[in-house]
């Protein structure tokens, strides 16, 4: 029963990002609080502990999205350069090539944002392809006759 359990929501997961837009992750990477709910809290009489509250739950969605698009953006960097690792992909035919010494998390969202900025049409793609394309363009593979387009 636990294995089942377990497939069901394993799968629902997999459904739920299958379905991320890049309109999502973009959206999610760029969430921030909103000053109108600070500006409420400031003003709004409420005792230390209570602003401390109602301040926390301003900054709480925003802080969910930032992590959940941390989490997304990281977990797809990760599982790509361990696959290409084990399976041992010549860089030929690798997606991107990140450098040696990995990069900042933050440095990849950046990435990701930026392309997402400039390139409007692909909010609509899957968020994970649009995260390739952006990482693909950024740290290309340089080899001759690679083709990073």
């Amino acid at each position: 029963m636990k294995t089942i359990a377990f497939l069901i929501i394993s799968l629902s997961s997999a459904i739920a990002f299958a379905q991320y837009s890049a309109r999502e992750l973009f959206d999610d990477c760029t969430a921030k609080e909103t000053n109108k709910c600070k500006e409420k809290v400031l003003s709004g009489g409420f005792s230390e502990t209570e602003a401390v509250y109602q301040f926390s739950l301003c900054l709480g969605p925003a802080y969910i999205r930032a992590a959940h698009c941390q989490g997304f953006v990281d977990g797809l960097i990760n599982g790509a350069v361990i696959s290409m690792s084990l399976y041992n992909i010549p860089e030929h035919n690798r997606v991107f090539c990140l450098p040696e010494s990995g990069i900042p998390i933050e440095v990849a969202i950046i990435v990701v944002v930026n392309y997402l900025k400039k390139n409007l049409q692909d909010r609509t793609l899957n968020a994970r392809v649009a995260t390739f394309k952006a990482l693909r363009i950024q740290f290309p593979c340089n080899i001759p006759g690679y083709r990073n387009n």
